[in-house]
């Protein structure tokens, strides 16, 4: 079927939906079972949606490769992974989910404060399922329209879990010679925080859930309060799922 659909030049738009209505993480799966040479994967990778990421980071790339800003600050990096609630009924834009919102203010503190010259936005279009609202980009917005320049923001509008925030997240550190990350996270009401979750990694089984789902350890996770961990990432990171055509 993948094959058909490329044929008539249509899988680009078919791989959109997948990930624009929550089916991709169904079909995922059903992926694994195939060689990583399989021509449906291949194709897949050739078609997946990349949201505009190369306009988008080019300009905080340029500088950060220009530069060595980071070497002067305590955190190369602020990672702030996105929030949509589980149960949510409806698609919600950004400015209805108070977590998020105060991901982001506190990220914005933390940035003019000086703790780190860059600020990652990290997810993808999540919950529920076929909403048209992809965390890293609204997360962007924000920080726009608060501000923050383009030169100074990178986003990761892929991932879709806490486990491909941080994989995705230390892959990209690592390929700019960015040493030390700075987590920006918490704030749900809810008895789950992610901030515990990244803070305490083998208390929270997050350690498992990374090994288990991704093959290693995505690094060092160190909690420094409530809403902030401090985030060394493993060179494992850097190794790529070949059955997983959103594995940038």
């Amino acid at each position: 079927l993948i094959l058909e659909v490329r044929g008539l030049d249509l899988l680009e738009d078919l791989f959109r939906v997948l990930v624009d209505n929550g089916i991709y993480d169904a079909v995922e799966p059903l992926l694994r079972t195939l060689p990583p040479d399989s021509p449906a994967l291949m194709a897949l990778i050739e078609a997946r949606p990349d949201f505009g990421v190369e306009t988008l980071n080019a300009d905080a790339l340029r500088v950060i490769r220009e530069h060595r800003e980071h070497d002067n600050t305590p955190f190369s990096l602020i990672i702030v992974p996105g929030y949509t609630p589980v149960k949510a009924r409806r698609p919600m834009p950004l400015e209805e989910i108070d977590a998020a919102v105060k991901r982001l203010e506190a990220a914005l503190a933390d940035l003019k404060a000086g703790l780190a010259p860059y600020v990652l936005v990290s997810g993808g279009s999540v919950h529920p399922a076929g909403t048209p609202h992809n965390e890293a980009l609204s997360m962007r917005d924000w920080l726009l329209k608060h501000g923050v320049e383009p030169d100074r923001i990178l986003v990761d509008p892929f991932a879709r879990h806490s486990t491909t925030n941080l994989r995705n997240a230390g892959r990209l550190m690592l390929s700019l010679g960015l040493r030390k990350g700075l987590i920006v996270t918490g704030f749900e009401a809810s008895p789950f925080s992610q901030a515990f979750y990244f803070s305490h990694p083998l208390i929270s089984s997050f350690e498992n859930r990374s090994r288990r789902e991704l093959g290693y350890s995505v690094g060092q996770l160190d909690g420094l309060d409530d809403h902030h961990i401090a985030f060394v990432p493993s060179t494992e990171v850097t190794r790529i799922n070949p059955r997983d055509p959103l594995d940038w």
